[in-house]
């Protein structure tokens, strides 16, 4: 069954492997559509979350583990730089992984698992 394309689901299931939460089973409360169909969803970041927290928790979360597009890591002032920037171009999440469907207003929007 191809999953409608609303955002309004009701998730009767989920469960995680590796990471990723994965959706076994849901309801579309506009449609009323039933998919049985899973789906994997990647993880994002609240920007505006980030930013709320007080600059110790931030320096001990975020130095050291975003890379600018060079490959050098970034200090956390840099990543709060690189934060701000983001949401100077409106956007409210962003992706902590590699994901080709990702909206930066709501994040990642559902890849089908594949078969087999």
């Amino acid at each position: 069954m191809t999953p409608c394309r609303h955002d309004n689901r009701l998730i009767d299931g989920l469960y995680s492997t590796g990471g990723i939460p994965v959706i076994v089973s849901w309801r579309c409360l506009d449609c009323g559509t039933n998919g049985g169909t899973k789906m994997i969803y990647h993880m994002c970041q609240s920007i505006r979350g980030a930013l709320d927290m007080n600059p110790l928790d931030f320096y001990r979360t975020w130095s050291g583990v975003v890379t600018n597009d060079a490959g050098r890591t970034m200090s956390a002032r840099e990543v709060r730089e690189y934060f701000y920037d983001e949401l100077a171009k409106g956007h409210e999440v962003i992706p902590l992984e590699e994901c080709d469907n990702f909206d930066f207003k709501k994040g990642c929007r559902g890849h089908q698992e594949k078969e087999g």
